[in-house]
């Protein structure tokens, strides 16, 4: 009886190990599938190479839009004495001036602007107090109503870069500038500098030169 209880258990000893290693087998796989279920599976391109993965949730951010409306700049404090001196304009399509009798066109508006460094030679000076005195003298009119401006302009301060960019202005200088039906005309007058030792020729020269700009003559 013993003997035959030993042979019977010799084949049940051998498969012992074999179970142990196919239920090892089986918890492995099992895990392995479980563990792989949960990642998404890389596709590949036909090169070889992985595609760059991107989020399911993630949007393109958003460029925010240029937009072309320009802000207007504020005025510099000469510019908006210009513009006050200007606001009441000849509207008339002729208009005699009481002091000189001379016309004037409608839509025409002149603006003569001595600019100058913050240290001024004697010709700098006497270039701008003369175009001063020219429109002081002749036309007092023109003043009044707003078709003439004058002013003393210095182009090294930040409040008047918008006027110097304007006309382009650069050192000590004349310009005359001229609005017609909404168009801007300028110029520079280098011809004072040559009379400004005989007072009455550079008034007259200057006076000339402006009775022609305010009839909208622009040669």
């Amino acid at each position: 009886m013993d003997r035959d209880n030993i042979e019977h258990g010799k084949p049940t000893r051998k498969l012992l190990p074999i179970l142990t290693m196919a239920v090892f087998a089986v918890v492995v796989l099992m895990v392995t599938l479980s563990c792989g279920s949960g990642q998404p599976q890389t596709q590949r391109t036909a090169d070889g190479q992985e595609p760059v993965q991107t989020s399911p949730t993630s949007t393109p951010s958003q460029v925010p839009q240029a937009t072309t409306t320009q802000e207007s700049l504020p005025l510099s404090r000469t510019e908006s004495l210009l513009q006050a001196q200007q606001t009441t304009a000849v509207q008339q399509p002729v208009q005699e001036s009481e002091s000189t009798g001379r016309e004037s066109t409608e839509g025409v508006r002149v603006e003569v602007l001595h600019f100058h460094g913050t240290h001024q030679c004697d010709s700098c000076k006497t270039v701008g107090a003369l175009a001063e005195k020219t429109v002081n003298t002749y036309f007092k009119g023109e003043l009044d109503s707003g078709q003439l401006a004058f002013a003393h302009i210095n182009g090294q301060l930040a409040e008047n870069r918008e006027l110097v960019m304007r006309y382009g202005a650069t050192g000590s200088s004349l310009w005359i500038g001229i609005y017609i039906d909404g168009t801007f005309h300028k110029e520079e007058n280098t011809t004072v500098w040559y009379k400004i030792k005989n007072e009455q020729d550079y008034l007259q020269y200057l006076k000339g030169v402006l009775e022609k700009r305010l009839a909208g003559d622009l040669s």
